[in-house]
């Protein structure tokens, strides 16, 4: 009987320094968390960022296709040597209106980068309340295998 309160003696122990440790693991892991979330949100602003710059870009380009299309119209009524002017304008007329449509699609994919990572965020937060919860319920548990080694130590077999 004595051996076997040993024995419970030192599994409750080894109980308490697990549940220790465990709570020190979900303490750091909060910790890391937290520190997701915060970059998270820098993340969140640059790309936030780079979706107004990337607006004002297309911007400029449509105001450079808009001057290159009234150029176009005011050379087709010159000369021959102004048609080859035009063919120019209108090769840069192309680029602009694929650098525009690059743009317009960085545009989305850096708006779905930002829900994308809004998602991150929420599961992040989430997670870090469901540890902080478990966080409270392993120190609860510390706390009764705690007791129950009180409870075996004042337990006297003979």
């Amino acid at each position: 009987m004595i051996d076997t309160a040993r024995q419970s003696d030192e599994m409750a122990h080894v109980i308490q320094q697990a549940t220790g440790e465990q709570v020190g693991a979900v303490t750091q892991i909060t910790t890391y968390i937290e520190l997701m979330q915060v970059t998270i949100g820098y993340i969140i602003r640059s790309s936030h960022l780079q979706v107004q710059e990337s607006d004002q870009i297309t911007i400029v380009a449509e105001k450079l296709k808009d001057m290159s299309e009234f150029i176009k119209r005011n050379l087709q009524d010159h000369s021959s040597g102004a048609r080859m002017l035009t063919k120019s304008f209108d090769a840069a007329n192309d680029s602009v209106k694929s650098i525009i449509s690059t743009l317009s699609e960085e545009g989305k994919i850096s708006k779905d980068i930002i829900q994308t990572v809004d998602m991150i965020k929420t599961i992040c937060y989430n997670t870090a309340t469901a540890i902080q919860n478990m966080s409270g319920s392993f120190k609860k548990m510390e706390q009764e295998a705690q007791a129950f080694r009180k409870t075996i130590e004042g337990l006297k077999f003979e």
